[in-house]
């Protein structure tokens, strides 16, 4: 017998349950560079340091290649959080052009 509390007519939600990778790495990020082609999105993440000459160094730590559909929606969900986050504990403060782009080799 149908639930009486189900509609027929929506379709069933599907629920994605997370399963971390043995290969799963959590990285500290202060610096990310994107770069855009008409095929995809890279997004390449690291942290900035000064090297031993008092320069600074970007340190390559993590690259992602996005669909650009799949980007959209990753961006849509970064809005979401950085909404829900700022509604809780306050604006975030923006940083802007405090560190110098970071040379192109891509």
């Amino acid at each position: 017998m149908p639930d009486s509390k189900t509609n027929n007519n929506e379709p069933a939600k599907t629920v994605i349950k997370p399963i971390r990778s043995s290969e799963y790495k959590l990285h500290y990020v202060n610096n990310t560079q994107i770069k855009a082609s008409f095929y995809d999105i890279r997004i390449i993440s690291g942290e900035v340091e000064r090297d031993e000459n008092d320069g600074l160094i970007f340190r390559e730590d993590v690259g992602m290649v996005f669909s650009p559909q799949h980007a959209k929606a990753v961006l849509k969900i970064f809005q979401e959080r950085i909404e829900n986050y700022e509604n809780k504990f306050g604006e975030i403060p923006t940083i802007e052009n405090s560190i110098p782009p970071v040379e192109d080799h891509i």
